[in-house]
């Protein structure tokens, strides 16, 4: 048995991996040569509760290759308490003073991003939407508003719309980003789905997006509202395109600049093409 195991571990050294990570894989390495299946799944699944996320995203690899032990109901289970867990590793490490920008940590934050968006590729293909709990993992994921999946949450209105309010008053500007042109999405989509009281209070995120501190996240309210909002939220953009500053960065190459009032502009001529207004 030593031997296969320090063969299997010799090949992931090979492979790139430093020591840490070779320690991390030897547990597997002996699931995979001695262990029966079922001892093996329950190694995997415990790794995935580690607290080292480098182990969490191998056993994760490795039940991803294995169809017939992601079908279990107990590693479904776990995958979506896993996807829970990193959304919210994400969130805390948005709160984090960032990080240089070196070309090692954009490598890293490449690998989080495939690894983060497998676990939640696999996760769809078993998603029960018409759990409350379930969807609002999946709200709590990262994604582009206006992407496919983002479609997929503005369909769930009914249940997505409690957790995107909660998302909404974030005190991480990239969440409201997120969550606020979702629920645009959402109340064109499923107006009817969501309860009267809630109405109101998306609305009432809505404009605050429009005047958020953060100009990504009136811009991006700006940008969803063009492609879905209703005419009642044209006196809201009409007051953003005579005075938001618009958005103003200082980069190695110069100025750059967003004008967030001339959106709001096209975002009105958008909603009135839309409604056959002139």
């Amino acid at each position: 048995m030593e031997i296969r195991v320090l063969n299997c571990c010799k090949r992931s050294v090979n492979a790139g991996c430093s020591i840490l990570m070779v320690c991390l894989l030897a547990v597997t390495c002996w699931a995979q040569t001695d262990a029966s299946p079922g001892a093996e799944l329950n190694v995997l699944l415990q790794q995935l509760r580690s607290d080292h996320p480098f182990e969490r995203e191998h056993a994760f690899s490795q039940l991803r290759s294995k169809p017939e032990a992601v079908r279990d109901p107990k590693v479904r289970q776990a995958l979506l308490e896993l996807l829970d867990r990193e959304n919210k590793a994400l969130e805390a490490e948005n709160r984090t003073p960032p990080q240089p920008d070196t070309p090692k940590q954009r490598d890293v934050e490449e690998g989080d991003a495939e690894y983060l968006g497998q676990l939640g590729g696999l996760i769809d293909t078993f998603a029960d939407w018409s759990n409350p709990r379930q969807v609002c993992i999946f709200v709590h994921e990262a994604y582009d508003p206006d992407s496919e999946f983002g479609a997929k949450i503005a369909a769930h209105a009914r249940l997505a719309v409690p957790c995107l309010l909660q998302m909404a008053n974030s005190d991480i500007g990239a969440i409201r980003a997120e969550a606020i042109p979702t629920l645009v999405q959402a109340l064109a989509k499923g107006r009817r789905e969501i309860e009267t009281g809630e109405v109101a209070l998306v609305q009432q995120q809505i404009v605050k997006g429009l005047h958020d501190q953060d100009a990504v996240v009136r811009g991006e309210t700006v940008i969803a509202l063009g492609a879905y909002g209703a005419s009642d939220m044209i006196p809201a953009l009409e007051d953003v395109a005579r005075f938001d500053p618009g958005s103003e960065t200082r980069a190695d190459n110069g100025t750059q600049w967003f004008p967030i009032g001339e959106e709001s502009d096209k975002a009105i001529t958008q909603i009135r093409q839309r409604q056959g207004e002139k």
